[in-house]
């Protein structure tokens, strides 16, 4: 498994290359699937590799990313490809920021997408490139389409306020690479070797671990905890007492790195493991149908 979204309780979905296809790029080597607790239905094959994944539209609507500006829109039974930028690559994430969708990557890009195969860039971009050079937006998350929030590289969370992108440089040359929007209404950001950047707007604290630890891939706030998702622990974080090991977590799976979340459920989704947290017990997902 590569990236993956969660919908809700019940439903998520995973974008994943086929082991002995990985390193076939005369084959679609990339299969992305819904999932239930209970099945895995075959959304289709694709050939390039997925980069982040968002549902958009109130769920109904399912969106993947690649490397080299592809996109994939799963909507109203229909599937189809389009292009974000046929110039800047790569395309690291997406999200759905309101009613918005929104994409990142390469050299300060961010994209909104309008339409079918219609995404506009709307990015730091050119202006900010002098100061920022090559500074790739790894991850993106928003409150509204005129609160959002980028994590990129050398130290620098990007705030866009409906009109204006503003670098927030927080004091590490470590890069962000995840980052959400949390419920208790601040914004967490999380990054090479355990760092960690808690705030909104223009303001946010760096935290770093009294030594380096392994990268944070994923980030999910859920029953009043921030859970953090490396690729071989998952750990709940807080500014006072740092990363907290999740040992029932992890005695059921040894593989993390993408969390989400519905009204109920806390979803962890890695390489080889699936699981599921009610608030009382964790549960692995073992064997399911394949359609």
């Amino acid at each position: 498994m590569t990236r993956a979204a969660v919908r809700n309780d019940d439903e998520a979905f995973f974008g994943l290359v086929v082991d002995e296809f990985a390193l076939d790029f005369e084959n679609p080597h990339a299969a992305i699937y819904e999932l239930t607790p209970t099945q895995a239905t075959e959304l289709g094959y694709f050939d390039f590799e997925v980069s982040a994944l968002t549902y958009a539209n109130a769920g109904k609507t399912r969106i993947a990313v690649g490397q080299y500006a592809e996109a994939v829109i799963f909507e109203d039974g229909a599937t189809t490809l389009e292009t974000i930028d046929p110039d800047e690559r790569p395309v690291r994430g997406v999200t759905a920021a309101g009613p918005d969708i929104v994409a990142c990557g390469a050299n300060l890009r961010v994209y909104r997408r309008l339409g079918p195969d219609n995404w506009i860039e709307f990015g730091p971009g050119d202006g900010m490139r002098e100061e920022f050079p090559k500074n790739h937006l790894e991850a993106i998350a928003g409150y509204s389409g005129t609160e959002i929030y980028a994590a990129g590289r050398d130290g620098v969370i990007w705030w866009y306020d409906g009109s204006v992108w503003t670098p927030v440089q927080c004091a590490t040359n470590l890069a962000f690479i995840s980052i959400i929007c949390a419920d208790d209404g601040f914004v967490y950001v999380g990054g090479i070797s355990g760092i960690m950047a808690k705030g909104r707007r223009d303001e946010f604290v760096l935290f770093t671990p009294p030594s380096p630890i392994r990268d944070i891939w994923g980030l999910q706030d859920f029953r009043g905890n921030i859970y953090c998702a490396m690729t071989r622990a998952l750990l709940t974080w807080t500014p006072e007492d740092g990363f907290v090991p999740v040992p029932e977590a992890m005695m059921l799976a040894k593989t993390f790195y993408n969390l989400g979340k519905g009204e109920n459920v806390l979803w962890s989704l890695g390489e080889k493991d699936v699981l599921r947290f009610d608030g009382e017990a964790w549960t692995r997902i073992n064997q399911i149908a394949v359609v």
